[in-house]
């Protein structure tokens, strides 16, 4: 196979030309030939590619204001840092997050590192939601491929423990890094997690966490060569400590004085740690005022420059020729207060536009080189892991607002459907086992707000729509619609009897019965309860079914 590709050039060489190709083109190859599939899908491959400059970008996470069409929606867009004048001209938008399953509500970028992008959110357990799951998301957006982690909760007194990513250089296997609070005597407790085993695992007590009381800092994390560096508030001052993704050992490293009760940010710039030092802090001064300061090879930290200009409120990051991208505060109508994001540049003390505007809520900038990290990666050993290379449709759902739905779910021919809720509305998600597309299927207005269950009647979708829903009526009135083949819902029929608690599903017969359950009271202990009804409604009249 390797002679008759290129039979004029030895496959040694083809290897080191296919090294330096970007991922879009090497995804491409994997079909040219099986040795070519077999060699760019191998981890010795993958590791060596992540070794060769690629492409960089920068990623920006927003909310639009209110008055932009599809405001409600969380938008990701990227721009390629290049260091000529075309910037920021080459713009697109991210490939989608992942919706489903898993999908986090709550969602946050942690961080990035070799071309992954680490999110962090919640999952449901419950479908109301009473119930949740920590989850981490590992994403290669480069490659559209993403793998779902489960955080531990194994500490009973644990409030929202801290979690870390990042990449080791030696051995590309991806880390997340989690300290939770235990208790006085014993405040933390820190656990490991390598992709490439699988497995969390409690460090032991010689490398543990510095046992203090600290406040971890929301967004103030990188990830350094192979060092993680944390930012933390012991109650009077700023530290910051930093873990060895090889070793794992922590060590504090050196705040400047000057800065140490200041008002502080971390970044990162041309691999480089950097402190944002925001003058305006808490005080209520008209003027931001930021000092950029960067630790050097020795471990110091050196002040670089200042950057004065008051419209400036916030500095997301920086570009990789060290500009700052910022957001600058605007307000449009009704005192809404939005934000417009730039790039600054000292020279010419100008702000360039990159035409994007926030809502209220803060916008998360990230940066990250193209890889091919998670395509030698399957689905086992308790990872959930998505494939997103056909993705269509149902990813441009905002990401952290959807929620799955549990057991709201079922497959009619080839396709997977599934209920997904996304905070305001219930949609539908469709998976085709044979293509692995996924795709939205349209939900009537009149429905997307309802209280909603899935099934299917003679292998076709049906909507239970339950009319008592969330409000506090005595009566159960379920609504029954079907897709159509033009995928369409039609209404077919109404349940409407007080003693019907929830429609479990239907028969087979032609006049699709369903089956119920029904809600009794125990006359000895008063309590109400339920027992499954396989009764069928025998009659209907005027649409309105009866038992």
């Amino acid at each position: 196979m390797k002679m008759k590709m290129l039979p004029w050039l030895e496959f040694d060489i083809q290897v080191e030309i296919l090294k330096r190709l970007p991922v879009k083109s090497l995804i491409q190859f994997r079909s040219v030939c099986k040795a070519w599939k077999s060699l760019i899908d191998s981890s010795p491959f993958i590791a060596d590619h992540n070794n060769v400059s690629q492409d960089h970008h920068l990623m920006i996470r927003y909310r639009p204001p209110c008055w932009q069409l599809g405001s409600e929606e969380v938008k990701y867009v990227c721009f390629v840092d290049d260091d000529d004048d075309s910037f920021p001209q080459n713009k697109f938008a991210t490939p989608p997050v992942p919706p489903i399953p898993p999908s986090l509500y709550g969602s946050c970028i942690i961080d990035t590192s070799c071309g992954l992008v680490c999110l962090e959110g919640y999952v449901p357990v419950q479908p109301d939601g009473s119930s949740k799951t920590r989850m981490v998301v590992l994403w290669n957006p480069s490659i559209r491929k993403s793998i779902a982690i489960v955080v531990p909760n194994d500490a009973p007194s644990e409030f929202h423990p801290f979690v870390g990513f990042g990449v080791c250089p030696e051995t590309k296997d991806p880390k997340l890094l989690k300290i939770s609070y235990k208790d006085d005597q014993d405040p933390y407790q820190v656990m490991v997690f390598t992709l490439s085993s699988r497995e969390w695992r409690c460090l032991s007590s010689s490398n543990q966490f510095p046992h203090m009381s600290l406040i971890f800092m929301t967004y103030s994390q990188t990830v350094i060569g192979r060092f993680f560096y944390g930012l933390v508030f012991d109650g009077e001052s700023y530290l910051i400590w930093s873990f060895d993704l090889s070793t794992y050992e922590f060590r504090k490293v050196p705040v400047p004085d000057s800065v140490r009760q200041s008002y502080l940010s971390m970044s990162k710039l041309r691999e480089s740690l950097v402190l944002i030092d925001d003058k305006k802090g808490y005080s209520s001064t008209d003027m931001h005022v930021f000092d950029v300061w960067m630790m050097m090879e020795d471990g110091a930290f050196t002040k670089q420059f200042t950057i004065t200009k008051a419209s400036i409120e916030r500095i997301l990051g920086f570009r990789k020729t060290g500009e700052p991208v910022v957001e600058i505060e605007i307000e449009i109508v009704d005192d809404v207060t939005t934000a417009l994001i730039g790039v600054y540049e000292p020279f010419l003390d100008h702000i360039k536009d990159l035409g994007i505007c926030r809502s209220a809520t803060f916008s998360v900038m990230c940066s990250y080189n193209e890889s091919l990290l998670l395509l030698d990666h399957d689905d086992d050993d308790g990872c959930i892991e998505i494939n997103l290379s056909q993705l269509n449709g149902i990813g441009n759902i905002g990401f952290e607002m959807i929620i799955p739905l549990v057991s709201y779910q079922t497959v009619i021919g080839r396709f997977l459907y599934r209920f997904v809720f996304d905070g305001e509305f219930y949609l539908i998600s469709s998976f085709d086992l044979s293509t692995e597309e996924f795709g939205e299927v349209p939900l009537p207005d009149s429905l997307r707000r309802s209280y909603l269950f899935i099934s299917k009647l003679r292998e076709s979708l049906v909507l239970i729509e339950d009319d008592n829903g969330y409000p506090t009526t005595y009566i159960q009135v379920f609504n029954v619609w079907m897709m159509m083949q033009d995928g369409a819902f039609t209404k077919l029929f109404t349940i409407k009897n007080a003693s019907v608690g929830r429609i479990l599903g239907f028969k087979k017969t032609k006049t699709g019965e369903p089956v119920v359950e029904i809600e009794i009271l125990d006359d000895v202990n008063r309590d109400s309860t339920t027992i499954f009804c396989l009764r069928t409604l025998l009659r209907s009249h005027q649409g309105s079914w009866d038992l």
